[in-house]
């Protein structure tokens, strides 16, 4: 990173970054916001420019990212996107899969709101995971291979 323009926030490691486990079933639920916009490339470079010239916008659509763990599974990284955010179909790095696009429900009912907590309505989504068990003569860390080097 020596030479690069990088911006230091001086935020703390972990900042928007948390773990969740799961109840007996499998089951979660954390609260957070619809992320902002981030940009796709820095405001006045190359690629901001390529960007302008394909009517793309220097953005990307608004994502949160999950990686899902188990012990003796594989490991999933999932991006959850969500209905209506209009960047989802303008974004330049391609297409995003429809499968990732979470559609959201709304909640109006005020005692929905009272219940949890909260003064405002508020939207849901759901995403359900199935991870793939690791077989008997598979490896846990794709990038370590026993004996790799040694051939």
């Amino acid at each position: 990173m020596d030479g690069l323009d990088v911006v230091y926030f001086d935020l703390p490691k972990y900042h928007l970054r948390g773990k969740i486990v799961t109840d007996a079933e499998g089951c979660y639920e954390y609260r957070t916001v619809v992320p902002g916009v981030e940009a796709s490339a820095v405001p006045g470079s190359l690629l901001d420019d390529v960007q302008v010239m394909l009517g793309r916008a220097n953005a990307r659509a608004r994502h949160i990212h999950a990686h899902i763990t188990h012990a003796d599974h594989h490991m999933l990284t999932h991006q959850i996107h969500f209905d209506g955010d209009p960047l989802v179909d303008t974004v330049t790095e391609g297409a995003i899969a429809r499968e990732l696009i979470h559609k959201t429900e709304l909640h109006e009912d005020a005692a929905e709101w009272e219940a949890r907590g909260l003064t405002s309505p508020y939207r849901t989504l759901t995403c359900d995971y199935t991870l793939r068990s690791i077989g008997f003569d598979e490896v846990k860390d794709p990038y370590y291979l026993e004996g790799f080097w040694k051939q």
